[in-house]
């Protein structure tokens, strides 16, 4: 690749400046000149370097007016040079010779060092196109009735590629686009992407459009008198010596967030195994303690009957151990004879009362057992929110939401922990109690069956009296009894309603426990999946930065272009193509009035060269 290099304006005119003074060269220089040229005549030049600054005359709203091309040489050895270019006229910027036009062909002779011509062009193409629109307090306006004009002003620059031209300058070269505004023409200046600078009492702004990119800027301003210099744009190669950092380094700290960031999904693969685990605790308990209140409500509903049946043989007893007391001797043994039958069915009666006592007592046991087992089950580690926020330290707000209901669902497991643990003893002095009942039941049950054999052996006997008067006293003794039992069994269907009534509302606790439990898990699992996602975008993180940076510095690298001439392609050894854009300013119009031209007949070759880069 070639090295570029700058031409510096005043190098170029002091060179020429000392070539065009007069007087410097005597006659035996002359002479010597002659036969050097001679000598040149038959050899072709040296040159080490071709550039060529383009400049562009542009109307105020982009179109081209004109394009010429100054063309320069770096002679190594003085001789013939032939260069090409579809120019409508060329000029020798350097002497006062001619240069000699055939077709696309331009021949001249050059001596050792700096050379220039100027080269008109036939066609009016640019690498860019340019558009530029002005608005004036909301509505189109043409630049030319811009001027002197006051208001909210916008201008509107665009660019875009224009395809007639080599691609190679647009994909290579970057564009810088100037404006300079008077501060006293312009005020509250908005230039999104600008670069701004003050220099005087002007405001300059700068934008830069990078190589492959289209320009659309977009200039707001309060003007009042409104007059503007032209707007200017130059083109050069784009190159960038940027010294990269340490990539290796920056790499290994990337390296160091995908491991992290496994680390973290392995805490909450963890944390969702966790949860899983906890939800299927909550599921057994809500199970179990849906049964456990199933069975206090089933026990509570035949509560009426119970205590109904049992108030039943209680009154049968009095009444039967009263007629017996006030029986006389001669008393009827057809009514005596009926006695039996019904004792027998006293017992059955209290046996159906304690058969199902005990059915309900296995259910209540399974139920308790889950119950029990469940709460076992919930975890008493301790768990504060400063030991979370320790383990915790980088999570996100999503993250940290997550943690604070898991830290509720925590909290309120605990909550029905504690209150289990009061209340346990209540619950597990239910079976015993139904226990003892059934046993004095069973009592009961067999005195009833024991009277009533034992009074129909009596009906076969001689002594009746006797046997009644026995019957009588055991009676009266189990009425006693079973009225004793009888209000200690409500006593006990009574607190077995109260539990029932009070279990409803810890059921509906557990219940929510469970559901929340369950939404908790699912945002876990779901954080789960955000985390394996998150670790298996990032585990190749480095790899992806590194993809970044070569392919950042394959579209804005310049080691592959190679300078080529934007006039011909018959042009070799090209070193620096430039482009110098001047579009016509915004001004008030004058009538000027004629002068004489008195210095054109006697204009030098520096004239000639300054006035390329005079401005409007």
């Amino acid at each position: 690749m070639k090295k570029y290099k700058i031409i510096s304006i005043g190098m170029a005119a002091i060179l020429l400046f000392t070539a065009a003074l007069p007087g410097t060269v005597n006659a035996t220089e002359e002479n010597a000149g002659a036969k050097q040229a001679a000598t040149a005549d038959q050899s072709m030049a040296e040159v080490n370097n071709k550039n060529e600054i383009v400049y562009a005359k542009l109307a105020a709203d982009g179109n081209i007016d004109g394009v010429y091309v100054v063309n320069h040489f770096e002679v190594e050895q003085g001789g013939s040079i032939t260069d090409y270019g579809d120019y409508q006229s060329v000029q020798n910027l350097s002497e006062s010779e001619p240069i000699e036009q055939n077709e696309d062909a331009v021949s001249f002779r050059a001596q050792e060092g700096d050379f220039y011509y100027q080269g008109n062009l036939k066609a009016r193409d640019l690498p860019w196109i340019v558009e530029i629109g002005y608005e004036l307090d909301g509505s189109d306006v043409s630049p030319q009735d811009l001027a002197g004009k006051s208001g909210e002003m916008e201008i509107h620059i665009r660019t875009k590629q224009n395809t007639a031209v080599n691609s190679a300058f647009y994909d290579h070269y970057m564009m810088q686009i100037t404006l300079t505004m008077a501060t006293d023409k312009s005020s509250n200046i908005s230039a999104p992407g600008a670069t701004v600078a003050y220099a005087g009492n002007n405001t300059i702004l700068s934008y830069t459009v990078m190589p492959k990119k289209n320009a659309d800027f977009r200039v707001k301003a309060d003007i009042n008198d409104f007059t503007m210099s032209g707007i200017e744009l130059s083109g050069i190669p784009f190159s960038m010596s940027v010294e990269l950092p340490d990539l290796d380094g920056m790499l290994g700290d990337f390296n160091k967030l995908p491991e992290a960031i496994a680390d973290l999904n392995d805490g909450v693969e963890k944390l969702s195994e966790g949860t899983k685990g906890l939800k299927k605790g909550a599921d057994e308990l809500k199970n179990g303690s849906g049964g456990f209140r199933e069975g206090l409500s089933k026990l509570q509903k035949n509560s009426s009957q119970i205590t109904g049946a049992s108030s039943q043989i209680k009154e049968a007893l009095t009444t039967i151990s009263a007629a017996l007391k006030n029986s006389s001797g001669g008393a009827d043994m057809g009514d005596l004879a009926q006695l039996p039958p019904a004792l027998k069915e006293l017992s059955q009666g209290l046996k159906g009362i304690s058969g199902g006592l005990n059915e309900l007592k296995n259910g209540y046991a399974l139920a308790y057992t889950g119950l029990d087992k469940a709460m076992h089950n919930i975890p008493e580690d301790a768990i504060t929110q400063d030991r979370i926020a320790t383990q915790f330290p980088d999570a996100n707000d999503s993250q940290r939401q997550l943690l604070n209901q898991l830290y509720t669902s925590y909290m309120a497991g605990q909550a029905v922990k504690g209150v289990y643990n009061q209340v346990k003893q209540a619950f597990a002095s239910v079976a015993p109690t139904i226990e003892n009942v059934n046993a004095n039941l069973d009592k009961i049950s067999g005195s009833l069956d024991e009277i009533s054999n034992k009074m129909n052996s009596s009906m076969s006997g001689t002594d009746v009296t006797a046997q009644l008067e026995q019957l009588s006293k055991g009676l009266t003794e189990l009425s006693g009894q079973y009225s004793q039992f009888d209000q200690g069994l409500r006593q006990y269907m009574n607190g077995v309603g109260k539990l029932s009534d009070g279990y409803k509302q810890f059921d509906s606790g557990l219940s929510e426990f469970a559901d929340g439990v369950g939404n908790l898990n699912n945002g876990v699992s779901d954080l789960h999946d955000g985390t394996a996602r998150l670790h298996e975008e990032t585990s190749k993180l480095p790899e992806k930065v590194q993809e970044e940076v070569d392919k950042l510095m394959e579209d804005y690298g310049v080691s592959d272009f190679e300078a080529i001439s934007f006039v011909s392609p018959k042009n070799t050894n090209t070193g620096l193509v430039q482009f110098v854009l001047k579009c016509e300013g915004i001004k008030r119009t004058e009538v000027e009035t004629a002068e004489p031209d008195e210095v054109s007949q006697n204009e030098t070759v520096w004239d000639r060269f300054v006035a390329l880069f005079k401005k409007d």
